[in-house]
């Protein structure tokens, strides 16, 4: 070890270990949800399925309840298990619960667009409202023959190629989303917006798993590392996905855009949105909240349903 670090590395553990201290200190005066117990420091990191989170906050509630707290790297988390409990924390006292802590690294890994990751503000309510409008109940009837069409060649491709029925439902939620959100058709077999974004979303996925997310949030140093530098793995990860999320966000906008200035779209999340934009007084603020909230909805929708669905 050269001289200068071993000067830089215990001082960097011994900012680390206070750090954990004053938290600790901070947190032992409140009243706390039942959790797992972990090891100093780390906390619960460990223990926690990093890939599949949610296994891991199953095997605690089983034994903690529906509402745990653990701790990760010092960091502290409370997690909801149930649907019951989520709905009524998040949407029956959304005056409390409503916002959300601060993510350092959503620009560097390109999440800057997720709606999910959004403080309470004017630009989450604007993103929440053009969900609202486009997926309410009464609008989301419209979708009905697509999702007709796309299960027939669901079922289609099952019956082809029934070893392959992962991909074939993956394909089917996808390509659902993709039309409600973009009015785009995606070919059934090796589509290149479905291939690029399968592409991005993975890295993003990698990149913002828990684990990971809380690594980066406790060392955010690892970002500002040249990507050449030895075991900056994830300083690599983080160029890739925020290139990968740029063209997953802008390409499909795009397309759709160009269909709806030149009348040729059928109604979507994008085409309806645009009747609406006149009637809001900032134009690119609101093109801005669509682009970002269409890319939010198509990385969330088609994925979340494809993993219900195979569980």
């Amino acid at each position: 070890m050269s001289p200068s670090l071993m000067v830089y590395v215990p001082a960097i553990l011994c900012l680390f270990l206070l750090i954990h201290q004053v938290r600790r200190k901070h947190t032992s005066n409140l009243s706390l949800p039942p959790g797992p117990k972990g090891l100093p420091v780390l906390g619960n990191l460990l223990d926690l399925d990093g890939r599949q989170p949610w296994i891991t906050f199953t095997q605690w509630a089983s034994t903690h309840g529906n509402i745990i707290y653990c701790r990760l790297l010092g960091l502290p988390v409370v997690v909801l298990q149930s649907q019951e409990v989520a709905k009524a924390l998040l949407e029956n006292r959304s005056s409390i619960y409503s916002d959300r802590p601060p993510i350092s690294t959503r620009k560097a890994i390109g999440s800057e667009f997720n709606t999910a990751q959004l403080r309470y503000s004017d630009e989450w309510r604007l993103h929440r409202r053009i969900f609202h409008q486009s997926f309410r109940p009464e609008a989301a009837d419209a979708y009905l023959p697509t999702q007709l069409h796309k299960a027939h060649q669901l079922l289609q491709g099952i019956i082809e190629t029934p070893e392959r029925y992962q991909r074939h439902i993956e394909l089917f939620a996808s390509s659902v989303i993709m039309s409600a959100v973009y009015d785009y058709d995606a070919k059934p077999k090796d589509d290149p917006l479905l291939l690029a974004a399968d592409k991005a979303i993975k890295v993003f996925v990698e990149v913002a798993s828990t684990r990971t997310a809380i690594i980066l949030e406790t060392f955010p140093f690892l970002l500002k590392l040249p990507a050449w530098f030895p075991g900056a793995t994830l300083k690599r990860l983080a160029i890739q996905s925020q290139k990968n999320s740029a063209a997953m966000v802008d390409i499909p906008f795009r397309y759709a855009r160009e269909r709806v200035m030149t009348a040729t779209s059928n109604r979507c999340m994008i085409s309806e949105s645009y009747e609406r934009i006149d009637s809001h007084n900032n134009s690119d603020e609101f093109e801005l909240a669509l682009k970002s909230s269409s890319a939010t909805a198509f990385i969330g929708m088609p994925h979340s349903f494809s993993r219900a669905t195979l569980t």
